[in-house]
C-alpha cells in the first residue's frame, strides 16, 4: 500500500505541475492577446494628447488600472485580461478609435466584472453575454432583465429627445448606442463604475 500510496502521490504532483504550466501559457497568451489589442487602437493626429508619449501613458494607465482590480478583488489575471482584449478587439474592429476605444473596454470590462459578482456568474459568461449584447443579440442579457430590442432602443433615443431609429444609425452609433442603453440601466450592478462613469445622455449628444 505505501507504494501505491507514492505512485497516487507522485501522480497528484505530475498533474499539478501540467496544470500550473497551462495557467501559465494561457496567463502569457492572455498578456500578448491584450498587448495586441492595445497595439490595434488607432490615435488620429489630432487626439494623440500633444504627443505619443501621453497616448502611451494613457494604454499604461489601463493596464496598471486591470492589475488594480486583480489585487484588490481578487480576479483571476487571465480572465481580467481576456475581457479587457475582447472588448478593445471589438471596440477596434467597428471603428472607435482614440482614448474612446480604451475608455469602451474599461467601462464593459468593469461592468463584466461587477454583473458576475452579483449574479454569481463567471467573469468570461458575463463578458461574453455582454459583447454579444452590443453585437445585437436581443437574447444575450435576458436573463438579467435587459432587452435591446431595436423597439426598446427606439424608445429609449426618444426619451432622450432624439428622433432616430436604430435602423437609420450606423453600425458603429447602434454599437455605441447598446453600449450607453446598457450602462445606464445596468446601474444597480454597478460598483465604482457607477461613480466614474461621463453620463450616457452626454454621450448621446454626439448622434444629434
Amino acid at each position: 500500500s505505501g507504494v501505491i500510496s507514492q505512485i497516487s502521490s507522485f501522480e497528484f504532483w505530475i498533474r499539478k505541475i501540467k496544470e500550473g504550466i497551462t495557467d501559465l501559457n494561457d496567463y502569457i497568451e492572455s498578456i500578448n492577446f491584450l498587448d495586441v489589442a492595445l497595439g490595434n487602437v488607432k490615435y488620429t493626429q489630432d487626439n494623440l494628447s500633444k504627443s505619443t508619449d501621453n497616448a502611451n501613458n494613457r494604454i499604461k494607465s489601463f493596464k496598471d488600472s486591470l492589475d488594480e482590480d486583480r489585487w484588490a478583488l481578487g480576479l483571476d489575471a487571465t480572465k481580467l485580461n481576456t475581457a479587457a482584449a475582447t472588448f478593445l478587439s471589438f471596440a477596434t474592429s467597428i471603428g472607435i478609435t482614440n482614448d474612446a476605444a480604451i475608455d469602451f473596454s474599461q467601462n464593459m470590462t468593469q461592468l463584466s466584472i461587477d454583473m458576475a459578482s452579483l449574479y454569481n456568474k463567471d467573469v468570461t459568461e458575463m463578458m461574453t453575454a455582454l459583447r454579444s449584447a452590443l453585437a445585437g443579440n436581443t437574447r444575450a442579457m435576458m436573463n438579467y432583465g435587459l432587452s435591446v430590442h431595436d423597439a426598446t432602443l427606439n424608445e429609449w433615443l426618444l426619451s432622450k429627445g432624439l428622433n432616430k431609429t436604430m435602423t437609420s444609425l450606423s453600425e458603429v452609433d447602434q454599437v455605441l448606442v447598446r453600449y450607453m442603453y446598457i450602462l445606464e440601466n445596468t446601474a444597480a450592478a454597478q460598483g465604482d463604475l457607477a461613480r466614474t462613469l461621463k453620463s450616457p445622455a452626454n454621450q448621446l449628444k454626439i448622434l444629434r
